[in-house]
């Protein structure tokens, strides 16, 4: 025993324990500074990673945009082609038109003139016989 009466081994059983407690203690300590480093690289990480996700769904709003203004390009360029062809066949109906427009003139005419000649020779006929009869009476 020792002097203030208590046994000296319970006193290195305490000062053991304490120091065990001691080592406890810091190894809990570097534990949670670890944790806590740990916390701000994964939080920078983080951060990093949702960085790149906006500069992603940037580039990918920006590349729809430049999809739709290519689709609407190549849409464009197809009704110009639609309608240099519709103002072609217009202007080819247009012509037969005209042309058939010409040549049903020139039958009308033709035929006109054939009644005309008709009817000239007829009023001919007709003077020539009156003549005759008004010769003959």
């Amino acid at each position: 025993m020792d002097a203030s009466g208590g046994d000296m081994s319970i006193d290195l059983w305490g000062r053991e324990e304490a120091s065990l407690g001691a080592g406890k203690f810091e190894n809990a300590m570097k534990e949670i500074s670890d944790l806590e480093s740990l916390m701000e690289k994964l939080q920078v990480e983080i951060k990093s990673t949702l960085d790149q996700i906006n500069v992603i769904e940037k580039d990918e709003a920006e590349r729809r945009t430049v999809e739709r203004d290519l689709q609407d390009q190549i849409t464009f360029r197809e009704r110009q082609v639609d309608l240099a062809n519709c103002e072609n066949e217009l202007r080819q109906l247009q012509e037969k038109q005209g042309d058939a427009d010409v040549e049903l003139l020139s039958e009308q005419l033709k035929k006109a003139q054939d009644n005309e000649t008709n009817y000239v020779d007829q009023v001919r006929s007709k003077k020539s016989i009156f003549l005759f009869i008004s010769l003959c009476m």
